[in-house]
């Protein structure tokens, strides 16, 4: 029988750190009140700040719920064929010199549906 594996950060994992200032969103405005707005969508690429002694794993996650992939991860789920996603660069500064690394911004792009019983898939 198949297993489903819920990708979500565990207790013991520490949550990364803030964006950079560089991090920008779209405004929405309120049609009915020209004074009400609020943040949307990111633009552009993710950019955050790793705290001193954090540690980063295969997935890693921000305070945001972004969530980070490994270039080793990646190349797991891309060899298993898997889909539904989609990686984009992320910038990774620690005291605000951004460092060398392998890893990218995990974008979900589907939900996986429902399962057909005779899957095994519970």
């Amino acid at each position: 029988m198949k297993e489903a594996i819920l990708l979500c950060p565990d207790e013991s994992q520490r949550l990364l750190g803030e964006w950079n200032d560089t991090v920008s969103f779209q405004s929405i405005h309120c049609p009915i009140e020209p004074g009400h707005q609020r943040p949307g969508r990111r633009i552009g690429q993710l950019s955050i700040e790793l705290p001193e002694r954090a540690m980063l794993k295969p997935f890693a996650w921000t305070w945001y719920s972004e969530c980070l992939i490994s270039e080793a991860a990646l190349e797991t789920l891309n060899s298993a064929s898997l889909t539904g996603f989609d990686t984009r660069p992320v910038e990774i500064t620690r005291k605000g010199i951004p460092i060398n690394h392998s890893y990218r911004e995990l974008i979900v792009t589907g939900w996986g549906g429902v399962a057909r019983e005779d899957s095994g898939v519970k």
